[in-house]
């Protein structure tokens, strides 16, 4: 295993993870990696301590599976095997809501906790970039919340989608393709 993927491993294997999912939604193996391009939620809704290595996006409410399913669509094939991580790894909390309120006080406090944050990330970015061998990645960020404050943090393009959980509609799925079509538009 690449050294510098070993150490994301060790430093975000709860955190972090990638899109590639078996027919179960459990991670497949790691195959066909891309540290490039980066999806990023806001914060975990559930803690997965005790879940093995990489679980995050692929254990819990199964939202993330209507993200899968639309990767897994040839024309979206780029984004599979991207790297998946939240922006907010301090606060575990099913809302997030709760959790951007917890940032704007601490932002009002000195911002000790965003600053914890965006070291973190920004850790996260050093590895996938010697990973990548590309110091350029690509940030998708999966709602509005995880936008805000993903644009607060790092610098270089960021994009948004649509987010997952708001599925139910027909609607939503268009809109999450629309999206990704757009960044797929803006970065060939």
């Amino acid at each position: 295993m690449n050294e510098y993927l070993l150490q994301l491993k060790q430093e975000f294997r709860k955190c972090g993870s990638w899109a590639i999912w078996n027919e179960n939604g459990d991670i497949a193996p790691l195959i066909g990696l891309k540290p490039n391009i980066v999806f990023i939620g806001f914060n975990a809704s559930k803690e997965l301590a005790d879940k093995e290595d990489w679980a995050n996006f692929h254990f819990g409410n199964r939202h993330y599976m209507k993200l899968a399913k639309i990767i897994s669509e040839k024309e979206f094939l780029l984004f599979k095997g991207a790297y998946t991580t939240d922006i907010i790894k301090t606060d575990i909390d099913p809302d997030s809501r709760k959790v951007d309120k917890i940032l704007k006080e601490d932002q009002k406090n000195g911002g000790d906790k965003i600053k914890e944050n965006k070291d973190k990330i920004e850790r996260e970015i050093e590895l996938l970039s010697k990973i990548s061998k590309n110091k350029n990645l690509l940030f998708i960020c999966m709602g509005n919340l995880a936008f805000k404050w993903t644009k607060s943090m790092i610098k270089g393009d960021v994009y948004k989608i649509y987010h997952y959980s708001n599925w139910g509609k027909e609607k939503v799925k268009e809109r999450i393709r629309r999206d990704l079509r757009e960044i797929i538009k803006n970065v060939r």
